[in-house]
């Protein structure tokens, strides 16, 4: 039996061999929101499928391995709106991760990701230090993460697969306060989610089109839905799980999923506003659709409602994710003004796409200024 993802042990770490596969992947995600949109995205990786020319270098016949595209995204939010993006991409000696008995560690030049396994609980401390594009000051703060270890008291069966995916902590207590200069950015305390995604073959080659996966984290309970849709004529693989304060979780296969009110982004790029699935064991779960928050041409991220069977509505993060969509040579132009090389050539846009939110026009102006 095969499919486009299989459910990796919690308590196994990745293999080092997925930074070899030639077009494949591995990222960590740590997100936070709370209920007025305010919120925390940060994702550390090695053959981050988004970036530019990797898609296309397996394309042209010349993959690239992961090991040789590591980059760190750190994105966070005010009231529903990105307040402050950076997508920094480092050269492959700048970036090192190691693992000794249950110790984890990944390097991005100064910034420093450390994940502990300990008594049954996970301890993440993150430290981040980062040039920001056309500012002197740098992206600069702390976030602590602890919660349970996930562990799997139930599960159906999944695929086997070249891909893996695992939530690592969740629900999970996160204290977060980053700042750029002088200026403090974020302060933030809230339930957060943590998981782990990797691939041996390109996201593109998994057989996916339309990728769905949306979650709610609550001090209680976490519950996770994914929807992997294959080409036209296939059956999607789609379930849900639930995680206790425990980390006990259960998955659940279900049926096709139901998706009503048919939506597309400013760049074109499909969903829909309400997502409806039933497990095999009855469970029933709606996610409704509030608002954009990312938008672009093979990406969402949206805000809304999770429902799980009748009981109360909470607060949910959805994204949407097209696979041969992206990194297409029209779009390519635009992901580059978004993404940050260090010590190499950039787009002359990028400082109008990253960093804080307000200012972004004057920086453009004053780098294009300090041109030669």
């Amino acid at each position: 039996m095969s499919g486009p993802m299989m459910l990796q042990p919690p308590e196994r770490p990745f293999d080092f061999d997925v930074l070899d596969a030639p077009g494949g992947f591995a990222w960590w995600y740590v997100d936070a929101f709370d209920a007025s949109g305010n919120g925390l995205v940060v994702i550390w990786s090695w053959g981050l499928p988004f970036l530019p020319g990797y898609l296309d270098a397996r394309r042209q016949g010349r993959p690239e391995p992961p090991r040789a595209r590591p980059s760190l995204n750190v994105v966070t939010y005010r009231d529903g709106e990105p307040d402050f993006y950076l997508l920094q991409e480092y050269d492959a000696d700048r970036a090192h991760w190691t693992r000794r008995a249950s110790r984890e560690v990944w390097n991005f030049e100064s910034s420093r990701f450390e994940c502990v396994r300990s008594g049954g609980r996970v301890h993440l401390l993150g430290k981040l230090d980062c040039e920001v594009p056309g500012m002197s000051g740098r992206l600069t703060g702390d976030l602590r993460l602890e919660g349970p270890a996930v562990h799997l008291a139930r599960t159906d069966e999944l695929p086997d697969s070249p891909h893996g995916w695992i939530p690592i902590s969740t629900p999970s207590d996160l204290e977060a306060e980053l700042s750029v200069g002088d200026e403090t950015l974020l302060r933030l305390r809230g339930v957060a989610y943590f998981d782990r995604n990797a691939s041996t073959r390109a996201l593109d080659d998994l057989g996916i089109e339309h990728w769905i996966w949306g979650r709610s984290a609550a001090a209680d309970r976490t519950a996770i839905v994914f929807g992997l849709f294959p080409p036209e004529g296939q059956p999607p693989l789609a379930f849900c799980a639930q995680l206790t304060p425990d980390g006990a979780m259960t998955l659940t296969r279900t049926g096709p999923p139901r998706l009503d009110g048919p939506r597309t982004g400013r760049f074109g790029m499909p969903y829909w506003s309400a997502l409806e699935l039933t497990g095999r064991d009855g469970t029933a779960v709606r996610v409704a659709q509030d608002r954009i928050i990312e938008d672009g041409p093979f990406y969402l991220r949206t805000l809304g409602q999770l429902g799980l069977d009748g009981g109360p509505a909470r607060e949910s993060v959805t994204e949407w994710i097209r696979p041969d969509r992206v990194d297409r040579d029209w779009q390519r132009p635009l992901v580059r003004m978004r993404v940050h090389r260090a010590r190499a050539r950039n787009s002359m846009w990028l400082p109008l796409f990253s960093g804080p939110r307000t200012g972004r026009w004057g920086r453009l102006l004053q780098s294009w200024r300090g041109r030669p």
